[in-house]
């Protein structure tokens, strides 16, 4: 009889009816005073009708009855938590496991009291051992995720999120969490130019979590710089049906338009992100490009994104793929000329260091600038480099005081139009009778022009003259093939030229 009265208190109180299963619960124990789970589940019940002191009395009997029972001791902890005597908490789960050391409730309860007192070591203990005791605690798993997640730790936040998942894949908060995951690692891989890395991961990110805007966003871009142009423009459609008033979508669609050769619908689509309220520069700078209009100058945020992308693949890319050879071009020429013995050597838009590489023969002290940090910590990591600056190099010019023998500005001029704020502010740091050279595209217009590659083409003319009014002469001036581009060549001019004395 009392085994029946107890297990129909228990359907009711799984049913939530609390006063039902706390009338049985008391009747079963006027009958069978000790009886250990009675008072354990009446003290669960007045702990969920927050009457503290009667949940304690009851909870206590049970433990005072039987003090090796874990799950007593448990429900204790489950109380003083709830009234938020907080050590009184961790003591009774410290008890609870101490005698139980297979509960892992108990274990999961142990770590969180052992976080709200701010010691996550503590915490990482209990709740991995709740997992050795359970593999698949769903509590614990989920709370080492979080805590990891929140620490930055991605990869053991992951761990656990997935394992989560394996057992219940229908976890929303999992699935938001590792979908969050994903997308930041791709976001990271993506901004080091790891671009099938980076696609693995925001196709993850997509899959958990549909509704991420901006994993599709992302997605899109990986997609587009694998040269996945139609998975891409899928993937922003997507995006584009949970929020079409977002600019870089508008600009994704733009760059794969245009890299597909749909000329007019790029035009339209970046015109419908600055419409949105785009303000980010490379899409006034894509359009420019695609419409004849002129800027003076590549805005320095989009040379920066472009090379920290860039950095990590940049040599191969640039020297393999395309047959980048400018750097080493324009040191045969120098050394074709008298005088070539220098001490100081300035390489504008070093890069990743080919330039100083190509001259550090001659033995001089080398100094390097760049806007991109990311090429600059490549270029740091090759020594070769007595001073290395992260800026833009027409501010640095002007700010130096320094002069230099020989300064190098190899496939960096490409992104400047006019010139003749770069040309004053270098004559200043050239020593009389130290060298420039200079490379750009060449253009057969007069004096510039601004390409749908969003680069800028000089002519040979405009060179001459721009050197001509800061003193210098071209001694040395070389048509060449500048690195591929598609199937062809882009052409480009080489010159060394020489300052007055």
């Amino acid at each position: 009889m009392i085994r029946e009265l107890f297990l129909r208190a228990v359907a009711l109180h799984q049913q939530g009816q609390l006063i039902a299963a706390q009338k049985l619960y008391g009747q079963i124990l006027d009958v069978e005073p000790v009886h250990g789970d009675a008072l354990n589940l009446l003290g669960v019940v007045y702990t969920q009708q927050e009457e503290w002191a009667k949940a304690e009395a009851v909870l206590v009997k049970a433990i005072d009855l039987y003090p090796k029972c874990g799950r007593y001791h448990n429900s204790l902890g489950n109380l003083f938590r709830a009234c938020g005597r907080h050590q009184e908490a961790a003591k009774a789960w410290r008890e609870a496991v101490d005698n139980d050391p297979t509960d892992a409730d108990c274990w999961c309860n142990l770590g969180v009291a052992a976080l709200e007192q701010g010691d996550e070591s503590q915490a990482e203990i209990a709740w991995r051992r709740a997992i050795e005791v359970s593999p698949s605690h769903d509590s614990a798993l989920w709370f080492l995720g979080v805590m990891f997640h929140q620490r930055g730790d991605h990869d053991e936040a992951a761990i656990m999120y997935d394992s989560l998942l394996c057992r219940r894949p229908d976890h929303r908060e999992a699935r938001g969490a590792l979908a969050d995951i994903r997308r930041l690692t791709g976001a990271d891989a993506l901004a080091r130019g790891e671009i099938q890395q980076a696609k693995t991961w925001l196709a993850q990110a997509t899959e958990l979590d549909p509704g991420d805007l901006n994993g599709w966003v992302l997605f899109s871009t990986a997609l587009q710089r694998n040269g996945l142009f139609r998975q891409a423009f899928e993937a922003c459609q997507n995006a584009l049906k949970l929020d079409s008033s977002r600019p870089e979508i508008h600009h994704n669609i733009g760059n794969l338009l245009k890299e597909t050769g749909q000329r007019d619908q790029a035009i339209a689509a970046y015109r419908r992100a600055l419409e949105l309220g785009g303000t980010h520069p490379a899409t006034q700078l894509a359009l420019d490009a695609l419409t004849g209009s002129q800027p003076e100058a590549t805005p320095r945020e989009v040379v920066r994104d472009l090379f920290d992308q860039y950095s990590t693949r940049f040599e191969e890319h640039l020297t393999r793929t395309l047959g980048y050879s400018t750097p080493s071009r324009l040191r045969n020429m120098f050394d074709d000329m008298e005088g070539s013995s220098i001490n100081r050597f300035l390489d504008l838009g070093c890069g990743t260091g080919l330039g100083a590489e190509a001259f550090c023969g001659l033995g001089a002290e080398m100094t390097g600038v760049d806007l991109s940090p990311k090429m600059i910590e490549v270029a740091s990591s090759k020594n070769i480099y007595t001073n290395l600056f992260t800026d833009e190099i027409v501010t640095f010019l002007r700010a130096t005081t320094q002069q230099w023998d020989v300064v190098l500005a190899a496939d960096v001029l490409v992104y400047l139009g006019d010139l003749r704020e770069f040309m004053m502010a270098i004559r200043p740091c050239v020593v009389p009778g130290g060298h420039l050279l200079l490379s750009v595209e060449r253009s057969l217009e007069e004096p510039f022009v601004f390409l749908e590659s969003e680069r800028f083409a000089h002519s040979s003319s405009y060179i001459h003259e721009q050197l001509a009014q800061i003193g210098f002469a071209v001694r040395s001036e070389q048509t060449i093939k500048l690195r591929q581009d598609g199937q062809g060549w882009i052409k480009g001019i080489l010159f060394c030229a020489r300052s007055e004395k």
